[in-house]
């Protein structure tokens, strides 16, 4: 099916070198994009974290039209492309890119969380990045950063059914350590149970979809909201 917000914001990386082209290109056809955004509907005012080169926060401004969008990321590199392409889509009141440390959490370092909270926090294929005790603490954070209802959405590569996993963890080897697209300390994929138990443990309401019918990646999502 069609996706006229996924190719508009593509459309907005034509000026970036090829191999970001490439990357962006393989990033929207590996990733149900849809359904994550779909979980942030309502949502007006949205920290994204670990954007990258900022395809999801641009989607999601598009798709939805929230007010502000935040997109933080640890690459500098990545950030030049990300606000260049916003620019591009005619985003860039509504969709910005800042610059974060690897040891950010949204409740303690900028960009400057609204007073009241964030309506909405997303973490897309971030945690595996980070090796067990960071993940949590991160996810801790965000789950505090929420406003009252506001959501937490957690997309990652589950551990299960196996042989997914294994194809999973190959490419992305490939892309941390060879080609060196993505930043990271680690590459260990967070089951979908210990993501549950965590948001649980925060107070969240949670829910858990299976993204991966049809598709060669095991992908999930878990969405807590603050009641």
């Amino acid at each position: 099916m069609s996706d006229v917000a996924g190719t508009t914001a593509r459309r907005a990386y034509r000026s970036a070198p090829l191999t970001v082209r490439v990357h962006v290109a393989g990033r929207w056809w590996t990733c149900p994009f849809g359904p994550i955004a779909d979980a942030l509907t309502g949502a007006d005012r949205v920290l994204d974290v670990g954007c990258g080169h900022g395809l999801f926060p641009l989607y999601l401004g598009i798709r939805h039209g929230a007010s502000e969008i935040v997109g933080v990321e640890i690459d500098r590199e990545k950030l030049i492309v990300a606000r260049a392409a916003a620019l591009s889509a005619g985003l860039a009141s509504r969709v910005s890119f800042e610059e974060v440390g690897p040891g950010y959490t949204p409740a303690e370092e900028p960009p400057v969380r609204p007073t009241e909270g964030w309506d909405g926090i997303s973490v897309v294929d971030v945690l595996y990045l980070m090796g067990p005790e960071r993940a949590m603490r991160l996810l801790r954070a965000a789950a505090k950063a929420l406003a009252p209802g506001g959501k937490l959405v957690v997309k990652e590569i589950d551990t299960t059914p196996a042989w997914k996993h294994r194809i999973s963890a190959v490419q992305e080897v490939v892309a941390t350590r060879v080609l060196r697209i993505t930043q990271g300390d680690h590459n260990q994929q967070v089951a979908s149970s210990t993501v549950v138990a965590e948001l649980t443990s925060a107070g969240l309401d949670v829910t858990t979809v299976r993204l991966d019918r049809g598709r060669i990646h095991p992908d999930y999502l878990v969405v807590g909201t603050r009641p």
